[in-house]
């Protein structure tokens, strides 16, 4: 993801310091996996990031369906 996505970490004060968000997007029978470092409440991201996540979801989606289990 880009340096200029930033998120707010529910466990450090709102002082207006972002940290740079690493994102981890995998897939198993059935389930799509996401992990967050470090671990997010919420996340802001442009129109681009955005839509890049989205479809990813949805190609990691149509794969755990089409898994074997």
């Amino acid at each position: 993801m880009s340096d200029n996505n930033r998120i707010i970490d529910s466990r450090t004060p709102q002082d207006g310091d972002d940290v740079p968000l690493n994102m981890d997007m995998g897939h198993e029978p059935g389930f799509v996996k996401l992990t967050f470092d470090p671990p997010c409440v919420r996340m802001k991201m442009k129109p681009r990031e955005a839509r890049l996540i989205a479809i990813a979801l949805l190609q990691h989606a149509e794969q755990a369906q089409h898994a074997e289990k």
